[in-house]
């Protein structure tokens, strides 16, 4: 693993916080501190063959709609999941294995 710095265009100055949606593979996606208009990112490359970042490549896109929607699409906001509708026996059984 191996921590690059990576530019958010959309940020210019201070700090903030926002989601990364990386379609490649080796780049981490997640929640990340943007400082001055940049931010830590581990990247892992799993193959063999040497892994190329360029300067000025986009490796990802930054913000939280897409969070906010995927969330809502699969339904990770709803305690209510049929696991939790279980007698507090069976509850309990779970929570000591």
């Amino acid at each position: 693993m191996k921590i690059i710095r990576i530019k958010c265009k959309e940020e210019q100055k201070g700090r903030t916080e926002k989601a990364l949606w990386s379609p490649r593979k080796e780049v981490s996606s997640g929640i990340f501190t943007i400082n001055e208009a940049e931010a830590k990112v581990p990247v892992v490359n799993t193959s063999t063959e040497p892994l190329i970042l360029h300067k000025e490549e986009e490796v990802s896109t930054w913000g939280t709609n897409k969070w906010y929607e995927s969330m809502l699409d699969s339904g990770a906001m709803m305690l209510d999941s049929g696991w939790w509708n279980a007698q507090e026996r069976d509850k309990q059984s779970v929570l000591q294995d």
